[in-house]
């Protein structure tokens, strides 16, 4: 991993475990409140917020998925202590949370037949609290654990030296392991019938490396089934990617969508993501932010983000909101480019209003109301609403008022301040389409 790679997992780490501290505080809050347990059933007040959360969790959980299997698609090499802390904070916060989880709300079958239910508006299927816990008792998963957190507590200082930018992710993992290590003990002698000595032994040695390979297989088999290709690198193809470029113009917005990507799971439409294009430095030098509120705080950062690469994006991914090039938000297999109504003024405004964002972590709650964390679609909301007549509807989700990628679309198909410019969707074409072609193409899509 370069440093950058190793800042962006490192920033998601920390928010994920924001994120997991979090929504304990509000399952306890949650608990305390819900009187479904004596009466029977949910009402609708409890159901929504029971929803708001589980949502939260799930998405939650599949961002921490991903992040250690992208560690394995890197190619990290056996000796890496970053790779190793990384996977190991990841698991040990998975299984963590699961468990928090089950104890604060699995002994009620009432509740748990709820968190079982199916949710049509976010594609969650049926049954998914149960095959999430069932995680927790795999022993071949709980096996590899163990062994990763008795090295890890053999070799601590070392790996503290070596990685001294991961020290966060240490203090998460000896915070976690302290609450688990007895659970895992004790599981591990039942289960397998062995003692811990006898299980280091037949790890042998390179175990960062076996450790890292163990634990990225078991997560993979944690997202078999919402996963068909692990290891596929979208990415829109040369000329694609060369064309849209051409077309593309300062305040565009890109909704895209990745296949197989974990992140894509439940949430709403078919299209999941979102990300705004700044322009190249020319174009953004042009608009006239030179002299506007944000801008001069980020020149410097926009200006020396990419110098082989002059295209800028703006753009919230589980990382956090940060100023990106286009390779990022490109880096997709379908894409619909939709852009608004504005003059240049007005454009200008909503550019520099949107920088003041820049570094802000990533919001898995989708909490539309709250603007000191941010989804990908926030980012394009607080640009744009208010901005000369430019208003959006927000829509009710799980409790939250919220904008999909699916309401932009819909806004531009309806020409709602929006125009739908280009598209490139594999399923309906194999070329980029403009104009009424991209409309045909993306209503097939919906």
């Amino acid at each position: 991993m370069n440093r950058q790679e190793v800042i962006n997992h490192i920033e998601t780490f920390k928010s994920l475990s924001q994120q997991f501290d979090r929504l304990k505080i509000r399952s306890l809050d949650l608990q305390s409140r819900i009187g479904a347990r004596k009466r029977g059933y949910f009402t609708p007040e409890e159901e929504e917020e029971t929803a708001r959360l589980y949502i939260a969790y799930i998405h939650s959980r599949n961002a921490l998925l991903e992040t250690v299997m992208e560690l394995r698609d890197s190619g990290e090499t056996k000796e890496s202590s970053q790779a190793f802390i990384l996977c190991l904070g990841g698991a040990l916060m998975l299984v963590d949370a699961a468990q928090f989880l089950r104890d604060t709300f699995g002994d009620n079958k009432i509740i748990r037949a709820k968190l079982n239910e199916a949710n049509p508006v976010f594609g969650i299927p049926t049954g998914t609290y149960d095959q999430i816990q069932r995680s927790l008792t795999d022993p071949n998963n709980n096996w590899h654990l163990q062994q990763g957190r008795k090295h890890y507590e053999q070799t601590r200082t070392e790996l503290s030296e070596k990685a001294p930018e991961c020290r966060p992710i240490i203090e998460k993992i000896d915070e976690i392991s302290g609450r688990l290590q007895a659970t895992l003990s004790k599981y591990l002698k039942e289960r397998l019938g062995v003692r811990s000595d006898q299980l280091t032994k037949k790890i042998g040695h390179n175990l960062f490396g076996r450790f890292i390979y163990d634990i990225q297989k078991s997560f993979a088999s944690l997202m078999a089934e919402l996963s068909t290709k692990p290891g596929h690198q979208p990415g829109l193809p040369q000329n694609i990617d060369r064309q849209l470029r051409q077309i593309l113009r300062p305040g565009d917005v890109l909704l895209t969508r990745k296949e197989h990507v974990l992140t894509n799971y439940f949430l709403p439409g078919y299209w999941p993501h979102g990300a705004l294009n700044l322009g190249s430095m020319e174009e953004i030098g042009e608009l006239g932010l030179g002299d506007r509120q944000y801008f001069p705080q980020q020149h410097e950062h926009l200006h020396d983000l990419a110098p082989n690469d002059p295209s800028r994006a703006i753009e919230a991914l589980k990382d956090g909101v940060h100023l990106r090039t286009l390779a990022s938000p490109l880096g997709a297999d379908s894409i619909v480019v939709i852009r608004p109504n504005l003059s240049r003024v007005y454009l200008a405004d909503a550019l520099d209003r949107v920088l003041q964002h820049t570094g802000k972590p990533y919001d898995f709650d989708f909490d539309f109301t709250r603007a000191d964390r941010m989804v990908c679609t926030e980012v394009i909301y607080r640009a744009y609403d208010g901005i000369a007549d430019l208003r959006f509807h927000l829509t009710k989700r799980a409790g939250r008022m919220t904008l999909s990628a699916m309401d932009l679309i819909h806004m531009a198909l309806e020409k709602n301040h929006f125009e739908l410019v280009a598209s490139y969707i594999p399923p309906a074409s194999g070329e980029l389409l403009q104009q009424n072609e991209a409309i045909d193409a993306v209503r097939t899509m919906i």
